[in-house]
């Protein structure tokens, strides 16, 4: 099965983009976490064309159709996890 990323990313990228700079530098948001794409998956991407800079989205799939998938975020470390 091919990886691809979520085909709503830009969107995210952009909300957050928008969010940070109406905070005049007091917030930088690197993350975005969904639920309910019925397709968990962590996607990793630069953020403003700097390799060293991220990104992150977090989607947390579903828990109907036999999804029960859960995101877990502790400190630096990030996970999706699937229980059963």
């Amino acid at each position: 099965m091919e990886f691809k990323e979520h085909e709503f990313f830009d969107y995210y990228q952009r909300t957050l983009k928008k969010y940070n700079q109406a905070q005049a530098g007091t917030t930088d948001l690197a993350l975005a976490v969904i639920g309910h794409t019925h397709a968990a998956k962590l996607v990793k991407r630069p953020k403003n064309d700097d390799p060293n800079d991220h990104i992150f989205l977090m989607d947390c799939g579903s828990w109907v159709n036999g999804g029960h998938e859960f995101g877990v975020i502790s400190g630096p470390e990030m996970a999706v996890c699937q229980w059963g």
